[in-house]
């Protein structure tokens, strides 16, 4: 344990309970350096992703496309031992956490799961006997934010990065944190909103970053903007009327902002909006299908030129269900 490039998913090992951490621990270090997902489900074996697809270990650490036949497959009682092992043993100090659907793990790593959920009031109050588990391993990837880096260091507002699940959205925010904070452009004060402790870094040499972990994002970024002078405020996965409402805040007062949001594909948001506006050209590169913004006093997208075709922002947050 401990080379470079297994780092992370070897801190998530050491969150684990025997014997699942002895078992995975058998995989060839190549192997564990690739690894994005940790799957674990009641009476079925554990699955490894692997660039998007499901990988099965078999007695040696090799990985095989099915499961063999004698592969270990947890208890509701073993998966039961591996959320408290994964709570560090704490499971009240992860009850809040836990009602969402997710336990946070060092280093910026994550458990989803679920299981019978306990009702009050028609909300989540709990989850009992968990039955799935999936840990997604964080990881650093230096200079992935570098083709960005001209971009951001000259936009005027801010920056929304879209991408479907697992597309690689807080490892690219991560890097950009990075590059800004830690001198690879100078030093730029970067706030980031990190609700949920997925923008782990080691700090050493990110001298120029706040980091406003635990915080609700919308009320992040609204301390952010109004205490701390940041020239850049960083946070991921926007989504609520809140969070809307608070970049809009923090735009009004200077800050830029970067944000990600879970989006589909160039091909999903061309047939939506031909659909609307069949003259519109969304051919080529998807990049390009953007002009001529125009922004108000809050930051709030007024009127945009799509495909050749003038439209309101209005009509767009109606036709992507954009709640802002």
């Amino acid at each position: 344990m401990g080379t470079p490039n297994t780092r992370e998913f070897d801190e998530v090992l050491r969150s684990l309970c025997s014997p699942w951490r002895e078992e995975l621990d058998r995989l060839e270090p190549g192997k564990k350096a690739t690894v994005s997902e940790l799957r674990f489900r009641t009476g079925c074996p554990v699955s490894l992703t692997i660039w998007g697809e499901p990988w099965f270990m078999d007695q040696q650490g090799l990985l095989q496309k099915a499961p063999v036949r004698t592969a270990r497959r947890p208890t509701q009682s073993e998966m039961d031992e591996l959320v408290a092992a994964l709570c560090d043993y704490s499971v009240h100090t992860h009850a809040q956490e836990i009602r969402e659907g997710y336990i946070s793990l060092p280093g910026g790593s994550r458990a989803g799961l679920c299981g019978q959920a306990v009702l009050s009031g028609g909300e989540i109050k709990g989850i009992v006997q968990v039955t799935s588990l999936n840990i997604r391993i964080a990881r650093e990837i230096p200079g992935m934010a570098a083709p960005l880096m001209e971009a951001v260091l000259s936009m005027r507002y801010g920056m929304l990065i879209y991408g479907p699940p697992g597309s690689g959205k807080t490892t690219l925010l991560k890097d950009l944190i990075r590059q800004l904070a830690g001198g690879a452009h100078g030093y730029h004060t970067v706030a980031a909103a990190d609700e949920r402790g997925e923008l782990h870094l080691d700090q050493t040499g990110l001298v120029t970053l706040d980091r406003l972990l635990g915080y609700p994002k919308h009320l992040a970024v609204t301390h952010a903007a109004r205490t701390l002078a940041p020239e850049y405020i960083i946070c991921d996965e926007i989504g609520t009327e809140e969070e809307v409402r608070a970049m809009s805040y923090a735009l009004g007062t200077g800050v830029k902002l970067i944000a990600t949001v879970h989006a589909g594909s160039p091909e999903e948001f061309r047939e939506i909006f031909l659909a609307a506006h069949g003259d519109a050209d969304l051919s080529g590169d998807p990049a390009e299908w953007f002009r001529d913004r125009t922004v108000n006093d809050s930051g709030r997208v007024e009127h945009m030129t799509i495909g050749g075709v003038s439209v309101k922002g209005t009509e767009v947050r109606q036709l992507f269900s954009l709640r802002s």
